[in-house]
């Protein structure tokens, strides 16, 4: 519950910046896409974080439960992520959009105070020091392809999830006419998307996870078309923004239920893999998110948005197409010589 109370201010740091990005593009005087950097550059900073502090974690936990335990994480993950929008939203138009950052920083400041308090010592179970640690994230890579597909997918994901909330704003703005109190209480609709964790853990535990992981990677795009089609209606918005944050957030919590059960001993290891894929794919396409809206519109942005977690379901079809081969190869009986 520590941990799951200590994602939320920690990932919301990711997201207060989306919902400003055109008081930021008015207040230098820039436009769309280089407002869109901010975004960015956040996102990558924080997968700089995971790639190097990352693979110094590692925490025991029963494995019949490890589904139950990621959704719960999970959960104080996207309670800092969906109501981050509405809440720099809300503090933008009450004290200035820099007023956000200044509470942030206090808040992660008390936050590093009670995790040095609350979080018990563990001795790691390894020899292994922080240059071999980062060493050997190559070789998990190379020798773990389940790794490599839950990562790209999940990557693809977050592409498509960054690239509708990257851009949203100013369509709201621009075709709605919104003000940021509005753009605020539409962020709300995000929220819907916190059940998937839990949800999606209990699924993972079931054995259903590989089923749920497809039907995730297809919700997606589907929730990018209607996002594009339906952009005159605030109410399509609102239910493509839902069934796109459910999607991510399930694909994720299956994702990571799988890859924690490859290697007990390299959790954190695997971990970095993962999520440092998933926050540079979303890094990237949040660039491309402004770009594409400042010179092709809101269907461009939608298109992208299709496009990549199709892609990530490719790899996912193409990975069960392996599977499957190799488990009918080992099935067929081999001459004895």
């Amino acid at each position: 519950m520590v941990l799951a109370v200590a994602c939320w201010p920690t990932a919301a740091n990711l997201h207060y910046a989306q919902p400003l990005l055109e008081p930021v593009a008015r207040s230098f005087g820039v436009g769309q896409g280089a407002a869109a950097t901010v975004v960015t550059l956040t996102q990558a900073g924080y997968a700089l974080g995971l790639l190097f502090v990352v693979p110094l974690g590692g925490a025991p936990g029963p494995t019949g439960q490890r589904g139950r335990v990621v959704g719960r994480v999970m959960s104080g993950l996207l309670t800092g992520i969906l109501p981050a929008r509405t809440v720099a939203s809300l503090g933008a138009d009450l004290f200035g959009r820099r007023a956000n950052y200044v509470i942030s920083a206090v808040l992660m400041l008390a936050l590093g105070v009670v995790l040095r308090r609350l979080l018990p010592r563990r001795a790691p179970d390894h020899t292994a020091g922080y240059v071999a640690l980062l060493a050997g994230l190559g070789g998990l890579v190379r020798r773990e392809p389940v790794l490599r597909r839950r990562a790209v997918c999940q990557a693809t994901m977050c592409g498509a999830f960054t690239t509708f909330w990257t851009a949203i704003a100013y369509e709201l703005i621009e075709e709605h006419h919104f003000g940021q109190v509005q753009i605020a209480l539409f962020a709300l609709v995000g929220a819907g998307g916190a059940a998937a964790a839990p949800v999606a853990g209990r699924i993972a535990d079931r054995g259903h996870g590989r089923s749920a992981v497809g039907a995730a990677l297809l919700l997606a795009p589907g929730a990018s078309v209607l996002a594009a089609l339906g952009h005159g209606s605030v109410l399509l918005l609102a239910l493509a923004a839902v069934l796109l944050d459910f999607a991510v957030q399930c694909h994720q919590v299956l994702s990571q239920h799988e890859i924690y059960a490859l290697r007990g001993e390299a959790r954190a290891r695997i971990n970095t893999v993962f999520m440092t894929t998933v926050f540079a794919g979303g890094a990237v396409s949040s660039a491309v998110a402004g770009a594409l809206h400042t010179t092709h519109g809101w269907t461009s942005v939608c298109a992208f948005g299709t496009a990549l977690p199709l892609a990530g379901l490719m790899v996912w079809a193409h990975g069960q197409w392996t599977a499957r081969t190799r488990a009918w190869a080992d099935a067929v009986p081999r001459p004895r010589p």
